[in-house]
Order: structure tokens, then C-alpha cells, then sequence
């Protein structure tokens, strides 16, 4: 009995240990419901259900109806009249635990399928404060850009010195861990007129302060975790 016990209570913790060590990587952007309310500036900006460059149909933090909840799989088509333009994937200054989580990040990276010719970069925008205060366009080039196959490219951005900027900005507007205005854009530069592409599975590392509301599989977790606990009250009982 007393074997039975500790594997039951191992397992459980087993289960809560890999739920943590998860949450060093936050899914931003993802279904097409995350990217619902992006905008172009230079292209046309529209998600879609036809390309899906990760697989992931769970709603990432940046979505503000529904984050955690299953969404549709799918990404941000770009379209091009000329040679570049912005893409901004959708004003973050309503939620705190995005902001907490870029100015505790460490690296973002985002996936694309890549461009015959030209270049993409991330754009961090942000206001900290109705009056005065920062007012800031970051063009952030990537770190280090990988090839991941079948026409699709990662570009990874180191996010340090981004993030003490934006603890800056905060600190300079009271510290309330709020932002006037906060979104993330895409950049491309130098693409050939007509081109389309698309844009897929931004992710952060991060060590936020604040919570946010678990997403489903780390709600599973705790589920399972809670049921093997029972087991082994159960089995004491019945000792």
C-alpha cells in the first residue's frame, strides 16, 4: 500500500512540475481569433483559416474575448500593392498580463513564410500615459533567423533591453503596469509588388508577476493532478 501511495502522490507532482515549467512560454498570437483585430498600414492584414504554420488551435494572451479557450488553427495573411508596410496585430493597453508579460520577457519569436526577396522585423509600439510620458516605435531586428522547412522561417528577437525599456515607461507613468497604448507589428521591407505572405505563432519567454486565467491544458493538469490525489486518499482509507 505504501508503494501504491508514493507513486500516486509522485505522479501528481510530476504533473503540477511540468504545468509550471510550461508556463515560461506564453503563446501570443495564434488562431484566427487572435488576430481578428489586426490592421495594415501599406498591405492588407486579413487571418485566415487556410494556412496554419504551428498547428495550435488554443487562443493565445493576446486575445482579449477569449484567451486559453480553443480557437480556430489558422494565421495573418499580407498582401502588398507596394513594397512593404506594417501589420499591426491588435492594441494591447486593455490587458495588463500582456504588458506584464513583455516587460518580464526575455525573447519573442514569430514564425512567416518567407519572402522571395526583402526583409520582416518585429515593431513594438507603445504610450505610457494620456499626457506626455513615452512616446515610442521600436523597430526590433531579430536575433537570429532560422529556416524551419517547407518555406517557412522563425526570427527570434532577444527582448531584454526592450523589456527594460518598457519598465521605464511604466516606472515614468506611476508604475501602474498599464499602457495608454501597446501593440505589436510586423515590418516588411523590399518585397516584390504582389507578394503574399503570412505570419504565425508568436511566442514570448517570460517570467511574469501578475496571474492570468490558466488555459485549458494547464487546467487539465491540475484536473489530473486532483484526481490522482483522491486515488491516494482513497487508498488510505481503504488501509
Amino acid at each position: 500500500m505504501k508503494n501504491t501511495n508514493f507513486i500516486l502522490i509522485a505522479a501528481a507532482a510530476g504533473l503540477f512540475n511540468l504545468s509550471a515549467q510550461a508556463q515560461n512560454n506564453y503563446s501570443l498570437y495564434t488562431t484566427v481569433e487572435d488576430f481578428a483585430n489586426a490592421s495594415g498600414l501599406g498591405l492588407t492584414a486579413t487571418p485566415t483559416s487556410s494556412t496554419d504554420l504551428d498547428g495550435n488551435p488554443i487562443n493565445g494572451v493576446a486575445n482579449l474575448t477569449n484567451p486559453g479557450s480553443v480557437g480556430t488553427p489558422g494565421a495573418l495573411q499580407l498582401n502588398f500593392s507596394s513594397s512593404g508596410g506594417y501589420a499591426y496585430l491588435s492594441a494591447q493597453q486593455g490587458n495588463p498580463f500582456f504588458d506584464n508579460l513583455l516587460e518580464n520577457a526575455s525573447s519573442l519569436s514569430f514564425d512567416y513564410t518567407t519572402p522571395l526577396s526583402g526583409s520582416i522585423n518585429l515593431i513594438l509600439a507603445y504610450f505610457a500615459g494620456s499626457s506626455g510620458g513615452f512616446d515610442t516605435l521600436d523597430n526590433i531586428l531579430p536575433t537570429t533567423i532560422t529556416d524551419l522547412g517547407n518555406g517557412i522561417s522563425q526570427n527570434t528577437y532577444t527582448f531584454g533591453a526592450e523589456a527594460v525599456k518598457l519598465v521605464n515607461a511604466d516606472n515614468a507613468n506611476g508604475g501602474t503596469g498599464t499602457f495608454a497604448y501597446m501593440d505589436l507589428a510586423v515590418y516588411v521591407n523590399n518585397v516584390s509588388i504582389d507578394t503574399s505572405l503570412t505570419v504565425d505563432n508568436f511566442n514570448v519567454e517570460s517570467s511574469p508577476t501578475i496571474n492570468s486565467v490558466p488555459e485549458p491544458s494547464t487546467l487539465a493538469l491540475v484536473s489530473v493532478g486532483g484526481v490522482l490525489s483522491l486515488c491516494v486518499i482513497n487508498r488510505r482509507r481503504q488501509a
